[in-house]
């Protein structure tokens, strides 16, 4: 990938517009949309349309997200970066930030058009690695090297200077060749310091790995902690690891709290007992 700044993203004027046919094929199908993502085919192509969720984010949710990342920096951060933005412009902003990031050689998807205030279509690029996870007898067997080559493009992407914002598996696509493409480019972090960018992507992508969604599999925290060491490997970066640091310490004492009425919050301590293992594992195998 070509060297980058952390707020890459193309302008709306220079956004292609969805074609007049494929706009009307569009309207056809809309209504049978139960998911805010349609998928279609056009001349041979596999196409997604993507829709903006018009539910936004709690201001309970924001002020979660806010604290987070304010621990992994070290210092209070304002709230608004962590708040949703109105469907129209973050239609717009997630358009501009696909394109820029192809244009930089980044694996995603190609923007096929936007149509203003309403969707963008791009490529179909695959299927969630968090289904294939989920499917798995032995998640780690399965898939593990593609859970760590997703680890490893993270790395990339913050080493040429880029942030996801909302690297979860489920959207970390593999294609049939089993090349990694990212998706969900919504979050507009480009008030927050990059190292703090970069340590919210990997604790988003470790925390959607380690206790898997649905099916009763058991807590993922081996295959978490080799992700996190191919990550920083990859990322390299003091200031990123300084963040991850901080945040696992706070989380040490989430822990010995949470463990205390893990009766009656259940998952949410599951999920963070199992984070800090693997987030104290890759730190301590990856320490100088």
């Amino acid at each position: 990938m070509n060297q980058s700044t952390v707020s890459a993203v193309a302008p709306p004027e220079v956004l292609p517009p969805v074609p007049l046919a494929l706009q009307e094929q569009i309207e056809g199908l809309a209504g049978q949309a139960r998911k805010p993502v349609l998928e279609l085919e056009q001349d041979g192509r596999k196409l997604v349309v993507k829709f903006p969720d018009d539910k936004g984010r709690s201001w309970i949710k924001s002020q979660a997200m806010r604290m987070s990342a304010s621990t992994m920096a070290g210092e209070r951060l304002p709230l608004e970066p962590f708040q949703m933005a109105a469907p129209g412009p973050r239609v717009l902003f997630e358009a501009g930030r696909l394109d820029a990031l192809r244009r930089a050689g980044a694996p995603v998807p190609r923007l096929v058009g936007v149509k203003a205030n309403r969707y963008l279509v791009m490529e179909a690029a695959g299927t969630p690695l968090e289904r294939q996870l989920r499917r798995a007898t032995e998640p780690r067997a399965a898939c593990g090297d593609q859970v760590v080559a997703a680890a490893e493009l993270l790395g990339s992407l913050h080493a040429q200077g880029h942030w996801h914002g909302a690297p979860r598996i489920r959207n970390v696509l593999v294609d049939e060749a089993g090349a990694i493409h990212l998706i969900d480019f919504e979050e507009d972090l480009r008030a927050v310091p990059a190292e703090v960018c970069a340590a919210n992507d990997i604790v988003k992508f470790l925390s959607s790995l380690v206790i898997l969604r649905g099916k009763k599999h058991p807590p993922q925290v081996s295959l978490a902690e080799e992700a996190l060491v191919a990550y920083l490997q990859t990322a390299g970066g003091a200031q990123a690891r300084g963040c991850l640091e901080r945040y696992q310490s706070r989380s040490r004492r989430i822990q010995g709290v949470m463990a205390g009425v893990a009766r009656w919050v259940g998952g949410d301590a599951r999920r963070i007992a199992a984070l800090g293992q693997a987030l104290r594992g890759g730190l301590e195998r990856t320490a100088d």
